[in-house]
C-alpha cells in the first residue's frame, strides 16, 4: 500500500473537504480492512482528535463504541449469567 500523506483532520467540515478534494483521498477510522482494500492514497485523514469516540441516540443517551471482542464478550457473559439463573 502506498499512501502519498497522512492527515489529522482538526473538525468534520475539514475531514469533509479533505475527502472530496480527490477520489483517492479516503477518511480511516479503525482501518482493519485498508491494507486489502485500498492499494494506493493520496491521503489518509485521520479524525482521531474529533472526539468522536461517543455517540448519543434519540434518547440522548451516550452509546460508547465497542470492539467486535467487546461485543462478543458481553453476549457471553449476560448467556453465562443467564444459564446460571436457571439452575
Amino acid at each position: 500500500m502506498k499512501v502519498s500523506e497522512y492527515v489529522k483532520a482538526k473538525s468534520l467540515d475539514e475531514a469533509y473537504e479533505l475527502l472530496i478534494e480527490n477520489k483517492k483521498n479516503y477518511i480511516i477510522a479503525g482501518g482493519a480492512w485498508i491494507k486489502l482494500s485500498i492499494k494506493t492514497a493520496e491521503k489518509f485523514i485521520s479524525l482521531e482528535d474529533l472526539n468522536l469516540d461517543k455517540v448519543y441516540n434519540a434518547d440522548k443517551r451516550i452509546l460508547e463504541p465497542r470492539t467486535i471482542l467487546q461485543i462478543e464478550s458481553r453476549r457471553r457473559q449476560q448467556r453465562i449469567a443467564e444459564l446460571r439463573s436457571r439452575i
